[in-house]
């Protein structure tokens, strides 16, 4: 932690301060204790020791009826107080938190906690208390569920085949959501540039449209549905991707990445649930770096401009062992994906098509030849050959679909 002198309180409530928990709490939830600190050159140094699969037994209730275990009441209590933190208005959050924290913290949690206790639990948090007791929590949600499905599909997976209470069962199906990543381009004005701090948080506001500018979304949400169904993906979706009257009237993506090397035309990435995206072609983005708007809403860019840029990304996760993908000899169940992707020419012009094989590190243009791992597609190869020749090792060690 870099500071302009020593902490004006004791370190151990310098530091809680900074994490936004106290460190008894951090400890109980994690697993993860502080060893030692101090300061040192305007900064503060930590040392911490980890114990994360450590299990912990909590009491159960003796009482029936309830929506979770009395022994984890205080798990629920102290999650809550950390997502409070998180969904804070952003200029006033600590620096580093946001919504996809609690994503992280819930991946420690499985490994500490019981998986009955952490059904419950989650349940309970995201779809009863969370909304409830945690202030802006429902403008974070869609992000919540779609980093959940992207970063927990191994837990969720598991738990869609054990639970077995109806209500609960549809109410964690929105935690499995077929994911992809979207990317959209704006030109900015120089001046507002200029007004930026490169320290501030970046987050993305979705803005419901007025009445009058979402007169033709039933038309849309009515084509939309006809194209999943001809694709045979699943229609069965959450109330809040249906229901204009139960949505609030913005969310927040907190989890960006935005690219200003051509500067001043930025690009910006995120993820987002594809039936969400379907069906809000028509509200508003707003893009901000800390307090200054980069991408006014009154620009009126709406998500129907926003690009599908990895048609693949989670996609389908839950039926992945019946997925079809290309199967030959030479590159295994992964094969061989010499295929374009065309939704990258909405970008060609800014972005870089070079890659670097993944085998012989031979730089190459993936526009002119090469190809990438059927499976995963994140693994660039330059030929045939140094993709036979890598498959193996790609396969144990970083094929991130193999691995998830």
């Amino acid at each position: 932690m870099k500071l302009s002198g020593p902490p004006p309180k004791p370190m151990k409530e310098f530091i809680e301060e900074r994490l936004g928990v106290e460190l008894n709490i951090f400890s109980y939830l994690t697993g993860i204790t502080l060893d030692n600190c101090h300061y040192k050159d305007f900064a503060v140094y930590a040392t911490w020791n980890f114990d994360i699969t450590s299990k912990l037994e909590l009491e159960s209730s003796s009482k029936k009826g309830k929506e979770i275990d009395s022994g984890s009441t205080s798990l629920l209590n102290h999650v809550i107080s950390i997502a409070t933190i998180c969904c804070k208005p952003h200029n006033d959050r600590i620096k580093g938190l946001s919504i996809n924290t609690l994503v992280r913290l819930f991946q420690i949690m499985l490994i500490r906690f019981p998986e009955k206790i952490m059904s419950e639990f989650i349940y309970t948090f995201i779809f009863l208390e969370g909304p409830t007791k945690v202030p802006n929590f429902i403008n974070h949600l869609i992000e919540l569920k779609t980093f959940m499905s992207m970063h927990l599909s191994w837990w969720l997976s598991n738990l869609h085949q054990q639970e077995k209470q109806q209500e609960k069962e549809m109410a964690l199906e929105e935690l499995r959501l077929p994911v992809a990543k979207y990317t959209f381009i704006w030109l900015v004005d120089k001046d507002v540039l200029s007004k930026v701090d490169s320290e501030s948080a970046i987050f993305i506001k979705l803005i419901k449209p007025t009445t009058s500018s979402s007169m033709s979304k039933n038309h849309k949400n009515r084509k939309n549905q006809r194209n999943r169904k001809k694709q045979g993906k699943n229609t069965k979706k959450s109330d809040n991707n249906n229901k204009d009257q139960d949505q609030p009237s913005h969310y927040y993506f907190d989890s960006i990445s935005l690219s200003a090397t051509e500067s001043p035309t930025l690009t910006c990435s995120f993820h987002l649930p594809i039936a969400f995206y379907e069906s809000h072609l028509d509200w508003i983005l707003e893009c901000n770096i800390g307090s200054i708007t980069i991408l006014p809403s009154s620009n009126k860019f709406t998500l129907s401009r926003v690009k599908q840029t990895n048609d693949k990304y989670f996609d389908n996760w839950i039926d992945f062992l019946s997925s079809q993908y290309n199967n030959n000899e030479s590159g295994g169940e992964y094969g061989w994906n010499d295929e374009k992707d065309e939704s990258i020419k909405n970008i060609d012009d800014i972005t870089n098509d070079s890659r670097e094989c993944k085998n012989c590190k031979k730089v190459f243009n993936i526009k002119s030849g090469g190809g990438t791992c059927s499976k995963c597609k994140s693994a660039f190869y330059c030929s045939k050959n140094c993709q036979n020749q890598d498959w193996k090792r790609h396969k144990k060690q970083d094929c991130v679909v193999h691995k998830s």
